[in-house]
C-alpha cells in the first residue's frame, strides 16, 4: 500500500537521498509550482543516511531529482500523464512558466534514470523477473480496451498496421515472439480506436530492426530489448511516437487532440488538488475505539498472524503535505488560463 517515490536534491555540488511513501502519484501537482516550493516540498522530511537506500523499479511509482547547482529538474510521477503523452507535453509546457531558465525534463528511464543523474550504479534498480507467456504481443477481443499498442510490420516490401495489446514486457520476450506476432493481420490504413496508445513497435524483417516506445518509464530496455533480439538493430524512440509513424510510412489515423481542452483540463485538475495533508493512510485504518487496524483484525480473524507479530512499517510515516498558499498558486493558475499559446 503506497505511491513511493525517491526525492534527489543536488546542491553545492553535493546530494541528498529522500523517501516519500505516498507521493508518487502528485508529483505532477507537488513539483509544478516553481523550484523553491519544490525545495521545500521534499525538505519537510529528513534526507536519508545511507544514499544506497533506493527503490527498484518496481516500487519506485514516481521520482524526482532536482538539481540547484544546473537548474534542472527531472523526473515522473503522477496518475494520468504515466501513459498519456499528449497530456504530459502539455503538463511540462505549463509547468516551464513556473521555472524560468530551468531545464525540465521527463525521466523516461523511470528510477533508473534518477539514480544514473547522481552517479548511481544503476543495476541496483533492476529486478530480476522474467517476462511472462501472458504479455505477449496480441490482439484482445475480450478486452478491446487494452489493445494499447501500436503495431506496425514491414514484411516482403510491404507495411501493415495493427492495434493490438502489447508493453514494455513484451519485447522482453525477444525473437522467440516473432512468429507470432508476424501472425497478426495487419492492414495498410488504421483507424485508431479509443485513447491514444501508450506503446509502439515497429518491425522491419529484411533489415532486421525493431524501433520502441513507450508512454510509461522505463528502466534500462535498451539493454533489455537488445539482449532478447540477437543479431537484430534495436532503437528505442522513448515517448516520440510521431518518429514511429514517419518510420512505418502508413496511413495511421490517431485521436483528434484538441490542444486548448487538454490544457483547460489539467489547470482544472490543479487547482482541484492544489493542496494536499500529509497523512498516513495505514495508521489511519485504525478503529477508533481500539485502536487496532483493520487489517489486522482480518489477519488475526483469518488465523493468518498472531496479534503481537504485527507491526505498522515506520517507512509509511514518511509522508509530505502541499506546501505555499493556496490564494498564490490559484493566481498561477489563473494567469495561465489568460496566457495565449503557440500551437492554439
Amino acid at each position: 500500500m503506497g505511491q513511493r517515490a525517491n526525492l534527489v536534491v543536488v546542491e553545492n555540488g553535493d546530494w541528498k537521498l529522500y523517501y516519500d511513501h505516498w507521493c508518487a502519484n502528485r508529483l505532477d501537482i507537488e513539483l509544478f509550482w516553481g523550484p523553491t516550493l519544490a525545495k521545500q516540498y521534499i525538505e519537510q522530511r529528513p534526507p536519508i543516511e545511507d544514499r544506497d537506500e533506493w527503490l527498484d523499479e518496481v516500487w519506485g511509482e514516481g521520482s524526482a531529482v532536482v538539481d540547484y547547482d544546473r537548474r534542472l529538474v527531472l523526473w515522473f510521477g503522477g496518475v494520468d500523464i504515466l501513459y498519456d503523452i499528449p497530456q504530459r507535453r502539455v503538463l511540462l509546457e505549463l509547468m516551464q512558466y513556473q521555472w524560468p531558465d530551468w531545464e525540465i525534463r521527463w525521466a523516461d528511464g523511470g528510477v533508473a534514470e534518477i539514480g544514473a543523474y547522481v552517479g548511481v550504479d544503476t543495476e541496483i534498480f533492476y529486478s530480476i523477473e522474467e517476462p511472462e507467456p501472458d504479455n505477449a504481443i496480441r490482439i484482445l477481443t475480450e478486452r478491446p480496451e487494452d489493445n494499447c499498442m501500436l503495431l506496425t510490420v514491414r514484411h516482403n516490401s510491404v507495411t501493415g498496421a495493427a492495434q493490438v495489446f502489447g508493453c514494455a514486457e513484451s519485447l522482453k520476450l525477444g525473437t522467440d515472439s516473432l512468429k507470432s506476432i508476424l501472425e497478426i493481420p495487419t492492414s495498410s490504413s488504421l483507424a485508431w480506436e479509443g485513447d491514444m496508445p501508450t506503446a509502439g513497435l515497429h518491425i522491419d524483417i529484411e533489415k532486421k530492426a525493431i524501433e520502441y516506445w513507450f508512454a510509461r518509464p522505463v528502466a534500462a530496455i535498451e539493454e533489455r530489448i537488445q539482449r532478447k533480439w540477437p543479431g537484430w538493430s534495436t532503437r528505442w524512440l522513448k515517448d516520440n511516437y510521431e518518429e514511429h509513424l514517419l518510420t512505418a510510412d502508413v496511413d495511421i489515423e490517431l485521436p483528434w487532440l484538441d490542444q486548448r481542452q487538454i490544457r483547460a483540463d489539467i489547470i482544472d485538475y490543479l487547482r482541484t488538488n492544489v493542496c494536499h495533508v500529509a497523512s498516513n493512510p495505514v495508521r489511519e485504518l485504525a478503529i477508533a475505539r481500539d485502536d487496532t487496524p483493520i487489517w489486522k483484525k482480518i489477519l488475526i480473524w483469518m488465523k493468518l498472524t498472531k496479534p503481537e507479530d504485527i507491526q505498522i512499517n515506520p517507512w509509511t510515516d514518511e509522508a509530505r503535505g502541499s506546501v505555499g498558499e493556496k490564494v498564490d498558486k490559484f493566481d498561477i493558475l489563473d494567469k495561465l488560463e489568460r496566457t495565449s499559446f503557440v500551437n492554439e
